[in-house]
C-alpha cells in the first residue's frame, strides 16, 4: 500500500544512491582552469548539481522540510508533529486538511494522541463536518491506549450528551481515569461532580481533595473552589488563612471571581487583619473584569460607608453596573437607593420594580421588602395576599425578618386564615434567628396561651430576651410581668426599672405605667 507518495520518494533517493545520473553523466569529461576532475571531485560536484536539479520539484512538493519528509515515508511521529503544525498554523499556511490528512494517517495506525486529534476535529468541526458520534469513535480508540487529553474528552461529550447518551455516571468514569494520570482539568471537573453530587458522586473530602491535586498544578478555578472549601469548612476544617492563600494564588492569575472573594475577606478581616485598602484593590481589579459580584460588593460597601467615605452616587454607580448583568443582591441594593432616596430622588414605584426584579430571582431580602410594600401599599396599592405570598417566599429561605411578618399575617388574619399556632411557629423561627419582635411576638402567644399552651416561664425567657436587645416592647411585657408576679416572683422595683427604660426609648405605653407605679409608692 502506497502511504501518500512514499514510493516516489524512495525512488528518488534510489537515483542519486551510487552517484549515477545515467550514461551522459558518467562519461561527461569536468574541466576547470584546463583541469579534469578527479574521481571523488567529480562526485561531489555530481551529487551538488543533481540536488540544484531536483530543487525546484522538491520545492514544489514541499518536501524541503524535512518533518515533511519523514512524514511521508511514514514515520508517524512526523505525521502527527506535521498535523499539529497544519492545524496551528505553525510555520506553513493553517489547513485542515492537510491536518487531516496526517492525523488520519497515523490514526489509523493506531497512534494515540492522532485519534484524539482526529476526534477533536470532528467535535468542532475543523476541516470536516462536525460529527459528534465519529468524535466519540476517536476519542475512544486514544482513550482505552490510556491518552488522558481523550480520557477528559469522552468525560466532556458524556457529561453534554454529544455523541452518547447523557450520563454523569460515564462522565465521571472517564475524568478520573484522566485525574489519576494527572490531568489537571479532569481532576477538577471530578471534584465539581463530588462537591455536587453529580454522577452518584457525594464527598466533600474527595471534592477537596481533587480541587487540591488540580490546584497544585497551577488549576486557577480549582485554587479557588479549594479556597473556598477552605473558608466553609466543606470537606476539610475551616481555615480563612488557608482560604485567603489559595484565593490569593487564584487572583494572581487573574480568576475575577477569586478577586472578588479576597477582596471580600480583606474587608472582613477573615484570614489576614482588616484591611479596606486591599479589599478594595482586588473587588475593583475583579469589577473591572465585568465581575458581577464584585460590582455589587462595591456598591453595598460605598452605599454603607464600610471602610469608606459614604458615597451614595458611587454605590449608584456599581449598583447600575452590577444590575446590567441581572445580579439579584444589585437590584435589591437598588431598590433600597430608591426606597430612601439615596443618590437619586425618592421613588417608591421604582423601588418596588427593583425589589421585584430581585425577588423573581429568589433574593430573600428583595422577597421580604416586596412583601412589606404590598402590605403597606407603597410603590403598589396594597395587597394582603401578595404580602403573605412574597414574605413566605422569604421566610422558607430563612430571612428572619419575612418569618417574624408572615408570623404577624397568621396571627392578625390579614392575607391568610387565622392561625396562632402557625404565627407561632414563624414567630420561633425568627425568635431563634435573634429578632427582638419575634421574640416579643412569641412571648405574648405564650402569655395568652394562643397557638401554645399557655406558659408564664416561656413568656420570660422571650421577653428578657427582646428586652436585652432594647425591644421596648419586650422591656414592658417583661415589666408586666414583674409587676404582676408572673412567670417570676413580683418585682415593683424591677418593673419600674424596665419601664423606665422603655420610657426612655421612646415609649408612652411605659411612660404611663412607669407614672401609675411610681404613684403608688409617693
Amino acid at each position: 500500500m502506497l502511504l501518500f507518495g512514499q514510493a516516489s520518494i524512495v525512488g528518488t533517493a534510489r537515483s542519486f544512491h551510487g552517484g549515477k545520473r545515467g550514461g551522459t553523466m558518467k562519461r561527461m569529461p569536468f574541466d576547470v582552469g584546463g583541469r579534469t576532475l578527479d574521481g571523488k571531485t567529480r562526485a561531489i560536484t555530481v551529487f551538488l548539481l543533481a540536488g540544484i536539479l531536483l530543487l525546484p520539484s522538491l520545492l514544489r512538493a514541499g518536501e524541503v522540510d524535512p518533518l515533511q519528509t519523514r512524514a511521508k515515508l511514514g514515520e508517524i511521529r512526523a505525521q502527527v508533529q506535521l498535523g499539529k503544525r497544519y492545524f496551528r498554523g505553525e510555520g506553513v499556511p493553517q489547513n485542515y486538511t492537510e491536518a487531516y490528512r496526517w492525523f488520519a494517517s497515523a490514526a489509523e495506525r493506531g497512534d494515540a494522541e492522532a485519534q484524539y486529534r482526529l476526534g477533536q476535529m470532528y467535535t468542532r468541526g475543523n476541516g470536516v463536518l462536525l460529527d459528534d458520534a465519529e468524535a466519540v469513535k476517536w476519542y475512544f480508540l486514544s482513550a482505552e491506549q490510556g491518552y488522558p487529553e481523550a480520557q477528559y474528552a469522552l468525560g466532556e461529550m458524556s457529561m453534554n450528551g454529544r455523541g452518547v447518551p447523557r450520563s454523569e455516571a460515564a462522565a465521571a468514569k472517564w475524568y478520573r481515569r484522566a485525574a489519576e494520570q494527572g490531568h489537571a482539568e479532569a481532576q477538577h471537573k471530578l471534584g465539581l461532580m463530588y462537591a455536587s453530587g453529580q454522577g452518584g458522586l457525594r464527598s466533600d473530602a474527595e471534592a477537596a481533595k481533587w480541587f487540591r491535586k488540580a490546584a497544585e498544578q497551577g488549576h486557577g478555578d480549582a485554587q479557588r473552589d479549594l479556597g473556598f472549601f477552605y473558608y466553609t469548612g466543606r470537606g476539610v476544617p475551616r481555615d480563612y488563612a488557608t482560604a485567603m492563600l489559595w484565593y490569593r494564588k487564584s487572583a494572581e492569575q487573574g480568576n475575577a471571581d477569586a478577586q472578588n472573594k479576597l477582596g471580600l475577606m480583606y474587608h472582613e478581616g477573615k484570614g489576614a487583619p482588616r484591611n479596606y485598602a486591599e479589599a478594595l484593590k482586588w473587588l475593583k481589579k475583579a469589577a473591572e473584569k465585568g465581575n458581577a459580584a464584585a460590582q455589587y460588593n462595591l456598591g453595598r460597601i460605598y452605599a454603607s460607608g464600610s471602610g469608606v467615605v459614604r458615597d451614595d452616587a458611587e454605590a449608584m454607580r456599581w449598583y447600575f453596573m452590577s444590575v446590567a448583568q441581572g445580579h439579584p443582591g444589585a437590584q435589591y441594593g437598588l431598590g433600597v437607593m430608591y426606597e430612601e432616596g439615596r443618590g437619586v430622588q425618592q421613588d417608591e414605584a421604582k423601588a418596588f420594580q427593583w425589589y421585584r426584579k430581585a425577588a423573581d430571582q429568589g433574593y430573600a431580602a428583595a422577597q421580604t421588602n416586596l412583601g412589606i410594600m404590598y402590605f403597606d401599599g407603597r410603590g403598589t396599592p396594597t395587597n394582603y395576599g401578595e404580602a403573605a405570598k412574597w414574605l413566605r417566599k422569604g421566610a422558607e429561605q430563612g430571612d428572619s425578618a419575612a418569618q417574624s411578618n408572615l408570623g404577624y399575617l397568621y396571627s392578625s388574619g390579614l392575607g391568610v386564615s387565622r392561625d396562632n399556632a402557625e404565627a407561632a411557629k414563624w414567630y420561633r423561627k425568627a425568635a431563634e434567628q435573634g429578632d427582638p419582635e419575634a421574640q416579643t411576638r412569641l412571648g405574648e402567644l405564650y402569655e395568652r396561651g394562643a397557638g401554645v399552651p399557655r406558659d408564664y416561664l416561656e413568656s420570660v425567657k422571650w421577653y428578657r430576651k427582646a428586652a436585652a436587645q432594647g425591644d421596648a416592647e419586650g422591656q414592658i411585657k417583661l415589666g408586666s410581668l414583674y409587676e404582676n408576679g408572673r412567670g417570676v416572683p413580683q418585682d415593683s422595683m424591677e418593673a419600674m426599672r424596665l419601664y423606665r427604660v422603655a420610657a426612655e426609648r421612646g415609649s408612652l405605653a411605659a411612660r404611663e405605667n412607669l407614672e401609675r407605679l411610681e404613684s403608688l409608692y409617693e
